[in-house]
């Protein structure tokens, strides 16, 4: 009869686990897919920011759960030494990082790393 107990009070506490960790998950999912959209909501604002700019365009916008904000990535439009890529927080629209195509190899290395860690 011990035994029975035990294992009745284990499987229902194995289930309980579960079902809070699956619950967790879901939850998280569900909130980063709500930050997602919201960020989608600023997409035309920031193309009507940059729609007469004679240097830069519009590329993207994103959620980054690193930043956790919205972060939006335009490009130059020309290939002079100046940056070709740059990643702008939407909310404080300060500079996060930018990226030139234009520069030696070790240099490109590391700013080509540290711009995919943005974009993650």
């Amino acid at each position: 009869m011990k035994h029975y107990l035990a294992l009745g009070l284990l499987l229902s506490t194995l289930l309980l686990t579960s079902c809070s960790v699956n619950w967790n998950n879901k939850q998280a999912e569900n909130d980063l897919f709500k930050k997602k959209q919201e960020c989608a909501k600023y997409e035309n604002s920031v193309k009507e920011k940059y729609s007469n700019d004679e240097t830069y365009f519009f590329d993207s916008i994103y959620y980054s759960e690193k930043y956790n904000s919205c972060l939006y990535r335009i490009s130059s439009k020309s290939l002079k030494n100046e940056p070709n890529h740059l990643i702008y927080d939407y909310f404080s629209n300060k500079e996060i990082i930018s990226k030139n195509d234009i520069c030696n190899d070790s240099d490109c290395e590391k700013q080509q790393k540290l711009f995919n860690e943005v974009l993650k």
